[in-house]
């Protein structure tokens, strides 16, 4: 959904398509029944993010500063040419190889944007004022600590803040059999001792082996979209299911997203 609730966005990447870089990947701006305009995003590949001005930020692999580089770059309202915020290269982990991101969230009150990246199972907290790497989690080395260990997220979708300031993630795991499933994880997150600590959990029982998205809901439910697993849960602070829906695999949800009114979405 777009910012201002009338229309929506939907991304057109030729990375996967034309092998190019994203070089000729666009955004779209559309009401259901009309198109409203068509925008550049070189590089774009996978998520990109609109602010309140209707900034668009994305993850460009056209951008980097090395060929197999990422960047997080910026397109402003009327810009032609997009800025560079933040490279994987220059600015985290001095080598590029094993950059490539899946989430992309701005927090306005932190002024910061969560970048997560499924090539290393890490996600990277960034000053979008500085571009400075603020701190990082998951397996790459120097990351903050979890608590408990095993609580590591893996494979790792649909990173974001709730509304409570704790961080909310889609992972892969293994139960208690041996198999692998999708659950969803919140942290709290001390700044002060560098720690991300569990403090609720919820276990789709069914394993998505790519894609997927998490979100608090205002009424404190948490939507999980559950990827390539085709199904999306609505579950409550107890952890049981609200509901279901499931498309027997035939679907690849890779963004949930409630819509009060799908007659909102109409051109005027």
């Amino acid at each position: 959904m777009a910012r201002s609730g009338d229309h929506f966005l939907w991304d057109e990447a030729t990375a996967w398509s034309d092998f190019d870089h994203g070089a000729g990947s666009v955004i779209h701006r559309a009401y259901l029944d009309e198109e409203i305009e068509e925008i550049p995003t070189p590089g774009l590949h996978h998520a990109f993010f609109e602010h309140e001005d209707t900034t668009l930020a994305w993850g460009s692999v056209y951008h980097g500063s090395t060929l197999d580089s990422e960047a997080l770059v910026e397109l402003a309202p009327g810009a032609k040419t997009p800025t560079i915020l933040w490279d994987c290269f220059d600015d985290w982990l001095g080598y590029a190889w094993n950059c490539e991101s899946n989430t992309i969230y701005y927090d306005a009150g932190r002024d910061t944007y969560l970048y997560s990246f499924y090539t290393n199972n890490t996600m990277v907290e960034l000053s979008r004022s500085t571009g400075q790497t603020l701190w990082w989690a998951g397996a790459e080395a120097g990351g903050r600590t979890f608590i408990p260990a095993a609580s590591q997220f893996d494979w790792q979708h649909g990173v974001n803040w709730t509304p409570q300031g704790t961080l909310l993630v889609s992972s892969r795991a293994t139960d208690s059999q041996g198999v692998r499933t999708t659950r969803l994880y919140e942290y709290d997150v001390d700044d002060t001792a560098g720690t991300l600590s569990l403090i609720w959990q919820y276990d789709a029982e069914v394993h998505a082996q790519t894609n997927g998205d998490s979100r608090r809901l205002p009424n404190g439910n948490t939507l999980h979209g559950v990827g390539s697993a085709g199904q999306i849960h609505e579950v409550n602070a107890a952890g049981q299911p609200v509901w279901i829906l499931d498309y027997q695999d035939t679907r690849l949800t890779g963004r949930a997203e409630h819509i009060t009114d799908l007659y909102d979405l109409l051109s005027p």
